[in-house]
């Protein structure tokens, strides 16, 4: 057991680190790069003002996990769908009535 544990930590000290931060940085490059096509997309569900959606993903690009945060924030809570319906279903009532 013992000459196993000493096998892998002599294992460990040969390993190329500058390898292992290259493939973190294209990792955090492509997690990245998927975040911002995600704000496009759902900023484009809840705004129609093309200026602001790029300013959206740009603060988003910026910034990056505190822009990101900052667009949840400040953020329409409801889609450009859920609007309509929810003013259809009110002159609905309202007709009723």
């Amino acid at each position: 057991m013992e000459k196993a544990i000493l096998d892998f930590l002599d294992g460990v000290t040969k390993i190329n680190f500058g390898f292992v931060w290259s493939l973190f940085g294209v990792a955090l490059l492509a997690f990245w790069l998927v975040v911002l096509y995600w704000v496009w997309l759902d900023s484009g569900d809840r705004i129609t003002n093309k200026g602001v959606r790029i300013a959206y993903v740009f603060l988003t690009a910026v910034l990056f996990v505190p822009g990101l945060i900052i667009y949840l924030l400040i953020r329409p809570s409801q889609t450009i769908e859920e609007i309509y319906w929810g003013d259809l279903e009110r002159r609905y009532l309202k007709y009723e009535t």
